[in-house]
């Protein structure tokens, strides 16, 4: 848009959309940027998403659970046919682990994620997808929070 920033507020800029600290903006920084958080309708499904692994309510949950959790049989590409449940699955992964070792700061806790952790990872992917109805569907088909299809042993972890 052209439009004239001097040169301490291009620093100020540059800090406000580098999230990470890295020294560079990525593509989702930037896009976070400008979309903002996640709305209350999200916000409230990722809760109890987040609820559903935190049966004892330490705040806390296990990595290697919400990876066992999740089916990418009912996500939307799968259904579609544009990606198989194999392809899903390894990008749902790659990205889970890819983001919690952006955060993994306290080496103590090794594989526990904190609710905010959860909803930042959830609020990263949220920034590319405009409708609700889509998000939602995603989400509950993936950790099959409807419980339409029959419970049975997750996936195994692969990472």
């Amino acid at each position: 848009y052209r439009i004239p920033i001097v040169g301490k507020d291009i620093n100020v800029l540059f800090q406000e959309f580098d999230k990470d600290g890295s020294g560079e903006i990525k593509y989702d920084e930037f896009v976070y940027a400008f979309v903002g958080e996640m709305n209350e309708r999200r916000k409230r499904l990722i809760k109890i998403l987040f609820d559903s692994f935190d049966k004892n309510k330490t705040g806390f949950v296990d990595l290697d659970e919400i990876r066992n959790s999740y089916s990418p049989s009912g996500h939307p590409d799968v259904l579609s046919g544009k990606k198989t449940e194999d392809e899903v699955l390894a990008e749902f992964l790659d990205t889970l682990q890819y983001h919690f070792s952006l955060l993994k700061n306290d080496k103590e806790r090794k594989n526990k994620i904190s609710f905010d952790e959860f909803s930042e990872y959830f609020n990263n992917i949220s920034v590319g997808i405009e409708d609700d109805d889509y998000f939602e569907n995603m989400v509950k088909s993936g950790f099959n929070l409807e419980e339409r299809r029959p419970k049975k042993k997750g996936w195994k972890s692969i990472i």
